[in-house]
């Protein structure tokens, strides 16, 4: 078993990304959910190893039909996700089912500054993904200096609902994610409140690009200098986006937290 794990995984320089922007398309992944056998809803997810674990990343309401800013039921309400994966053999797209109905049925409301809108669901039976390409990112949750790095930029790769020309079931297999870049506002550290709520939010920050369905979930890089030279670091998950959907609202890097 150790054998094939080794064979599986595609293990990321920890939290660095030394490719150019256009590749980090890769690590975003197709995600449906299924009501009553058809297609439902077009989210985004990400492959995260963190230790010895591997998790699918996607936001909480794909999971769970709660909206995390609204507290209330998004619907059709799904028990089932297919998740694309390309066939190493026939360089073909598969999907994968995934039965979600008990985690469906004991979610509850979870607002986004509190835990922030992510789940993390760990996928144990890896002889299932063997004939699989898995591009995965390698994260280490004990690193901590985030601050020096200073980010002002973001790039993300999803599969937004508004922007894909899909006319029919087939065209799911041919999709391709499309990049989103945009400035972050304010610091990434500093607490924050929409409308002048009560709330505070300490668990995400925020970015100036406007809001699609369909890319809760997708993995986030910030764009730094390290050397003179452009690099990327993971930066987050996509929880949602401002009421207005004027703003990316992501949950930072280190509010990813594991049972």
């Amino acid at each position: 078993m150790k054998c094939l794990t080794l064979s599986l995984l595609l293990i990321l320089p920890s939290f660095a990304f030394s490719q150019k922007a256009d590749s980090l398309s890769q690590y975003s992944y197709l995600v449906i959910s299924i009501k009553n056998k058809k297609p439902a809803k077009i989210q985004t997810g990400f492959l995260l190893k963190v230790k010895s674990k591997l998790f699918l990343v996607s936001s909480y309401h794909t999971f769970s039909s709660w909206d995390a800013y609204t507290n209330q039921r998004i619907y059709p309400i799904c028990d089932t996700l297919e998740i694309r994966f390309k066939n190493k053999a026939t360089g073909k797209n598969e999907f994968i089912l995934f039965d979600i109905a008990k985690i469906e049925k004991s979610s509850k409301y979870r607002p986004y500054y509190e835990k922030g809108d992510f789940y993390m669901f760990e996928l144990k039976n890896l002889y299932q993904f063997s004939k699989f390409e898995m591009n995965i990112i390698n994260y280490d949750p004990t690193i901590t200096n985030y601050k020096k790095l200073n980010p002002s930029k973001i790039i993300a790769f999803g599969f937004p609902n508004e922007r894909l020309n899909i006319k029919n079931e087939s065209d799911l297999f041919k999709i391709d994610p499309i990049g989103i870049n945009g400035e972050i506002i304010g610091q990434i550290w500093q607490k924050w409140s929409f409308n002048d709520s009560k709330e505070i939010d300490s668990i995400n920050y925020r970015s100036s690009i406007r809001g699609y369905g369909g890319y809760s979930g997708s993995p986030v890089f910030w764009k730094v200098i390290v050397k003179g030279k452009e690099s990327f670091k993971f930066g987050g998950v996509v929880s949602g986006s401002s009421p207005d959907y004027k703003q990316l609202i992501i949950c930072k890097p280190n509010n990813l937290t594991y049972k």
